[in-house]
């Protein structure tokens, strides 16, 4: 799958935008905003996720960019960030 530049995804149960499962494939275009996601771009199970350039993960309850698991892969792209992710309280 593939979003264009400029998708956003914002305030979701779980991750804004995730590749899961061998031969999954996401590419998120230039811009792309994750925020307020349980994690902001997760690959799991060998999934693969690539963020374009200048993506941002903000305020996301667990992390801001992350792959578990074996097989996984996650790439950002140049001057991606990941600003004020982790667990909150209350």
């Amino acid at each position: 799958m593939r979003l264009g530049p400029g998708a956003a995804s914002e305030r979701n149960a779980s991750a804004g935008f995730e590749a899961l499962g061998a031969g999954a494939s996401l590419r998120v275009g230039d811009g792309a905003r994750s925020a307020g996601n349980m994690d902001g771009y997760l690959a799991l199970e060998g999934g693969e996720l690539k963020a374009g350039a200048v993506c941002v993960a903000a305020d996301n309850r667990h992390s801001g960019f992350r792959a578990e698991d074996a097989g996984s892969l996650l790439e950002a792209g140049p001057h991606c960030r990941a600003d004020g992710n982790g667990e909150r309280v209350g």
